[in-house]
């Protein structure tokens, strides 16, 4: 499999495409999914999310959104790209879901359909981001991530070993994708004293300003947003 685009590339159409993976399931990849894109789409970017998981999509359940019209449905041309795309309640993100589970997910995913998928809606969004099956389980995520700009893993603090994700970090690369960066989720801050002080250390320095100082800042989910796209995720 050849290398995918490089971090700075985009899609066709302009539009910037990432591959959310993990290593495991039940790691919080699919929720990191829905917060990323609804922070992009607060801050003014098209955001279009892609439920890749087709054996077990998620999508659909946090946007409730109808999963009868999705992904694989597209891929086997049962329907076109207008009617699986669907608006949520948040403004400027747009889903498609799953749809109905195919048997034959990894060559639906490797085929010019998906590639067709990608060019089109690089015309129409700023930002797709595709929420991938567990990387180590099934070779879905691996064919997703080769075929956007750059991956994102999301890993559970303490819930596996790091060599799993030292895995994870070569089945990324080996696929020919572009690693971005890892949002470690689910971090206890009560108990992981070295976590506490990082986070102390940076409200510190981050904290309340002055009444001026304040007014100058732009919103959260802008500067949020801000340091997501150019790979800093330690707020998040």
């Amino acid at each position: 499999m050849s290398g995918g685009p490089g971090v700075g590339d985009v899609a066709p159409g302009g539009a910037s495409t990432r591959a959310i993976v993990s290593g495991g399931s039940g790691e919080g990849k699919s929720t990191t999914v829905c917060n990323l894109g609804t922070i992009w789409a607060a801050a003014g970017q098209k955001v279009l999310i892609v439920d890749a998981d087709m054996r077990r999509p998620m999508q659909h359940q946090l946007f409730e959104v109808n999963n009868r019209a999705g992904l694989g449905n597209y891929l086997r041309k049962e329907k076109a790209l207008d009617e699986v795309i669907h608006p949520t309640t948040s403004q400027n993100l747009s889903l498609i879901p799953g749809g109905s589970a195919p048997h034959d997910t990894v060559s639906l995913l490797n085929s010019d359909q998906m590639t067709r998928l990608i060019e089109e809606v690089g015309h129409r969004f700023d930002i797709i981001l595709f929420d991938c099956p567990p990387i180590l389980g099934v070779s879905d995520a691996s064919i997703v991530t080769n075929l956007t700009d750059a991956a994102i893993i999301v890993t559970q603090h303490r819930r596996f070993p790091r060599s799993m994700l030292a895995r994870v970090k070569k089945t990324v690369l080996n696929a020919g994708g572009n690693l971005l960066g890892v949002v470690l989720n689910n971090v206890d801050v009560r108990h992981d004293q070295h976590y506490q002080y990082y986070t102390s250390y940076y409200h510190y320095y981050s904290g309340p300003k002055s009444g001026g100082e304040r007014a100058a800042q732009k919103p959260a989910p802008a500067r949020l947003a801000a340091k997501v796209k150019s790979g800093v995720t330690d707020e998040y």
